[in-house]
């Protein structure tokens, strides 16, 4: 029967989490901006241009700041948010018996399954994405609106801020894209992490140097090189042995 396997999802242990590889440009704008600014913060301090700039318009504390607001904003644990618990649940569970009900490839034959294992499996589902919203809101205080610019998190100075907008545009009209970071995208569609219980997101971000940064309890940053060769497979095994961060 098509069906039998229903059944064994709910002799999983409930380890729920998830590892999600990604590329988002208002992160890799930002740090790109350091680079163009010639502004050092640890980790992404490796980097050596000439600038135009007469002084800095970024000062490491706000960079730090901008880069953790933009984190928040993109957190993968505002996905996690539950509007009505019980209605989202019986929703699910119409939604497997109109699936047994109408797609069993044996109607005369349609497997018994343990409705109470089921609904027991949901709910601890649904807790768990209660959890993570819930320490989602613990860790940033409100869930930010996600916008089409990243200017619009910037707190400090309006001088800095008309820069941005200037260097935005610039990067979203002429910045190349980083065929490395392609690369690893594509490879890590292979991958397979640790079981956890917990939600991983890692940015990847073009660097002259392999660096990675910590952002939060979610969130890893690596830059990647964008004119150098990048070991994939050792770079992805890095990834798969430090999820766990």
């Amino acid at each position: 029967m098509y069906l039998q396997d229903l059944s064994s999802v709910f002799h999983l242990d409930n380890q729920l989490g998830f590892v999600e590889l990604s590329f988002n440009e208002q992160i890799d704008f930002a740090v790109w901006v350091l680079i163009e600014s010639n502004t050092k913060v640890s980790p992404f301090d490796l980097h050596s241009i000439e600038t135009s700039l007469q002084h800095s318009l970024i000062k490491a504390e706000q960079w730090y700041e901008w880069l953790a607001t933009l984190v928040a904003v993109f957190d993968p644990r505002w996905l996690c948010k539950i509007e009505n618990l019980n209605s989202e649940i019986e929703s699910e569970i119409s939604q497997y018996q109109f699936f047994i009900k109408n797609y069993s490839l044996d109607a005369t034959n349609i497997p018994l399954l343990d409705w109470v294992a089921i609904r027991n499996h949901i709910e601890q589902r649904y807790a768990w994405k209660q959890f993570q919203y819930a320490q989602a809101i613990q860790e940033y205080g409100q869930q930010l609106v996600e916008t089409l610019s990243p200017i619009c998190y910037w707190r400090h100075h309006n001088e800095t801020k008309v820069w941005l907008s200037q260097m935005w545009e610039l990067y979203q009209n002429n910045h190349p894209n980083n065929l490395n970071i392609n690369q690893i995208m594509d490879l890590s569609k292979d991958v397979i992490y640790p079981r956890q219980d917990s939600i991983k997101k890692i940015y990847f971000v073009t660097y002259p140097s392999l660096v990675q940064h910590q952002v939060s309890s979610t969130t890893t940053i690596i830059g990647i090189p964008q004119s150098q060769k990048v070991n994939f497979h050792f770079l992805l095994q890095h990834v798969t042995s430090s999820v766990n961060f």
